[in-house]
């Protein structure tokens, strides 16, 4: 099932993206932090009526022990709604979305996780196309500002690839870190020989022979994680920046949260199942956001880039057949 779930994931990330870039304002210097806010709101409250419904008996110490990969996800899509305010989507969410072929180098390595041949080509298929399609819309975007001049906006551009390639790097760190605590045969302390038995470790609730935390406490946590942070920058805003509350009701940003959300709750059962291949597939989310930025936000997109967008398709084509 992790490939459905990854394909589920990888659907609704590529719809939140569009709205991200929506509800995205290049004149507000808040506008990150409203995104945040309505993320937040969306998130808390599905969490909370999920556990009531479902009858979870929810530890708060879950928050802590799943703490490293919340900040990492949170901490890198924060830097992420930074750089939709100045730079295209269909140039940004391939750079993020890059950080499936660092998860799945890392997962082999540090991980010992493995893939067969098929595994690997479709990877490598879904690699090639995400990097080359980044790369003919940086090509594209340097001839039209030398055709333009090296104007203010070029040089803003310039600049706001900064927040998608650390966006890359940290989600990246995020993802493995997700292999580590949703691993369903052997956990990360575990892998790195550290001992568990200790009273330190009970404190946290580790288990010597499961997963750290279930997919529904990891997903759980992680929102009323992201739920508190937008809590703390709506005091924030109470207190200092009274009036910037007025502008945080956007569709879009709402409608960008209620996709995040959607994908978050597939996306922690894709990662407990085939961590080295759902990664790729999910971080390929950028396809889907590509492809949407060209139809609704009239981003143009050259046959070279249509030609990436199809390996890759091609690529998590083969990987969901392979799975089926």
């Amino acid at each position: 099932m992790w490939f459905l779930f990854a394909f589920i994931t990888f659907i609704t990330w590529g719809v939140a993206d569009l709205f991200y870039k929506k509800g995205a304002n290049p004149s507000d210097k808040y506008s990150h932090l409203k995104t945040v806010i309505a993320v937040g709101v969306v998130m808390g409250l599905y969490a909370l009526v999920y556990m009531i419904v479902e009858g979870i008996e929810f530890n708060p110490m879950s928050m802590v022990t799943y703490l490293p990969v919340s900040l990492m996800y949170i901490i890198s899509m924060v830097l992420g709604y930074v750089g939709l305010r100045y730079i295209a989507l269909s140039l940004s969410s391939p750079i993020q979305n890059s950080s499936g072929a660092i998860v799945t180098i890392l997962c082999f390595f540090i991980l010992g996780e493995t893939v067969d041949i098929y595994q690997a080509a479709a990877i490598a298929a879904i690699v090639i196309g995400i990097t080359s399609l980044s790369f003919f819309e940086g090509r594209r975007e340097r001839k039209l500002a030398a055709a333009e001049g090296e104007d203010k906006k070029y040089r803003t551009g310039l600049v706001a690839l900064i927040f998608p390639f650390l966006y890359c790097i940290i989600d990246s760190l995020g993802t493995l870190f997700d292999a580590f605590w949703l691993d369903t045969e052997v956990n990360f302390l575990d892998k790195l020989g550290i001992d568990k038995t200790s009273s330190f470790f009970d404190m946290f609730g580790f288990n010597k022979s499961a997963p750290i935390l279930s997919e529904d406490e990891a997903t759980l946590a992680y929102m009323f994680t992201f739920a508190i942070c937008a809590l703390l920058i709506f005091v924030y805003f109470l207190i200092f920046k009274r009036e910037e509350l007025k502008t945080v009701p956007n569709a879009s940003r709402f409608g960008a949260a209620a996709f995040e959300t959607a994908g978050q709750i597939f996306y922690v059962f894709a990662m407990s199942g085939d961590a080295i291949v759902a990664a790729p597939v999910v971080s390929s989310y950028c396809l889907v956001s590509v492809i949407l930025s060209r139809i609704f936000l009239k981003e143009k997109l050259t046959v070279a880039q249509y030609i990436s967008i199809g390996v890759a398709l091609a690529g998590i084509a083969v990987l969901g057949i392979y799975d089926a």
